[in-house]
């Protein structure tokens, strides 16, 4: 740790997406008026969805769906257990008897036979697509025909991504996105609730909007997205990180943070149409920021030691790389190492973490301890990438 803190990070492990594009799209906030129906009208165009409904975050997005569809949904939902604590809190308050299933190692993702094995009674069945990787719903979506079983997609990670020529969250009743300010489309905090159901869609339609925050709001998250920016910039991210893994430190950087995050984006606010003129400033360069970080993806799958997995790709859903998780069998170590050589990662829990038993969910709890987060956003240079290439050889020494 001494190591640690004199050095700092050289390379962040995130960045604040679109930054650019958030910031140029703040000049047209003033004629904002109408973008929410404009952004839905655009997502229902550029993926056909039946629907979209712009809700105050893909947490919001989550409870939403819940809340529109509990008349036709059982009581029982399957649940992923490699997740993060908020969203099997988030089933159990809305009445669901929470069952989780495993995730699989090799693909770290649900496969249609974790299915077939897990889930022997009807149920909602929450897909999540990790990462940036969407599940195979084709084969998942046979499975739960036979085991009447109905789907929600978590598309948090997962905004444009196809399967099998569907985008994400067009399977089942549909699927919730997150807009927070590093997931694949920024929208200062948002989300929106997608679904190809004419039933869901229907519920859906009938929601009330939550009440709309002002200008000073939206004003507050800007101010905090770009203090993010900032304190991500080289050199100024290696000073501040000396301080944010420092045990005496970070929980105070760590609270400070929290409580603005919390503050800007209040549960009972909707989604702005600031935010969602933000979101479509995004919108055209979406593909162009995947196949940057696909190129990244490449070198690391070119370069990294050969006993660190590489994250599946198949032809058929490629991985949008939201996240390059990899894993390795001795992550806390390499992973520290990693960080004494100016490598913001990722370890184990501080990825995703178990949220079920160890013992029904091996597989889970086995990437709790083995996952490691490389740095990966679309501003990540080549030359960058080579550098955490040459650290993870060094880190296994």
């Amino acid at each position: 740790m001494k190591r640690l803190l004199r050095t700092g990070f050289r390379i962040p492990r995130r960045d604040v997406t679109a930054f650019d594009d958030v910031a140029a799209s703040v000049a047209g906030w003033p004629n904002a008026s109408g973008a929410c129906a404009d952004l839905a009208a655009e997502f229902v165009r550029r993926w056909g969805y039946l629907g979209a409904f712009p809700c105050g975050s893909g947490r919001d997005g989550l409870r939403m769906l819940l809340r529109a569809l509990r008349p036709m949904l059982p009581d029982v939902a399957w649940v992923p257990a490699w997740t993060i604590p908020a969203v099997p809190q988030i089933f159990t308050r809305e009445g669901f008897d929470v069952r989780f299933i495993d995730t699989d190692c090799g693909t770290m993702s649900l496969t249609a036979d974790l299915v077939e094995r897990t889930c022997t009674s009807p149920g909602l069945l929450l897909v999540t697509h990790y990462f940036g990787l969407s599940a195979d719903m084709g084969a998942i979506g046979r499975v739960a025909a036979r085991r009447g079983l109905k789907i929600v997609e978590d598309c948090a990670h997962a905004a444009g991504v196809i399967c099998q020529g569907r985008p994400a969250g067009s399977r089942g009743l549909g699927g919730f996105l997150s807009f927070e300010t590093r997931k694949p489309l920024n929208g200062l905090g948002g989300g929106m609730v997608v679904t190809n159901s004419e039933a869901a869609f229907e519920l859906l339609s009938r929601m009330p909007p939550g009440r709309r925050r002002g200008l000073a709001a939206d004003a507050m998250k800007l101010a905090v997205a770009s203090s993010e920016w900032l304190m991500l910039r080289r050199p100024l991210f290696e000073i501040a990180s000396r301080f944010l893994y420092s045990d005496q430190i970070r929980p105070a950087v760590v609270g400070l943070y929290r409580k603005m995050h919390s503050s800007s984006r209040g549960s009972e606010a909707a989604f702005s149409d600031r935010q969602a003129r933000t979101v479509l400033a995004q919108l055209d360069g979406l593909a162009a920021a995947v196949e940057r970080k696909r190129a990244v993806a490449a070198i690391y799958d070119r370069h990294l030691p050969a006993s660190f997995s590489r994250p599946s790709d198949p032809a058929d859903r490629p991985h949008g790389y939201y996240m390059y998780v990899t894993s390795h069998p001795a992550a806390n170590l390499v992973g520290r190492r990693l960080r004494e050589l100016g490598i913001d990662c990722g370890i184990g829990q501080e990825v995703l973490q178990m949220c079920g038993d160890p013992g029904s969910c091996p597989g889970a709890a086995r990437l709790a301890q083995t996952a490691i987060e490389l740095p990966m956003y679309a501003s990540l240079t080549e030359s960058d990438a080579l550098a955490v290439c040459r650290a993870a050889a060094i880190a296994e020494r």
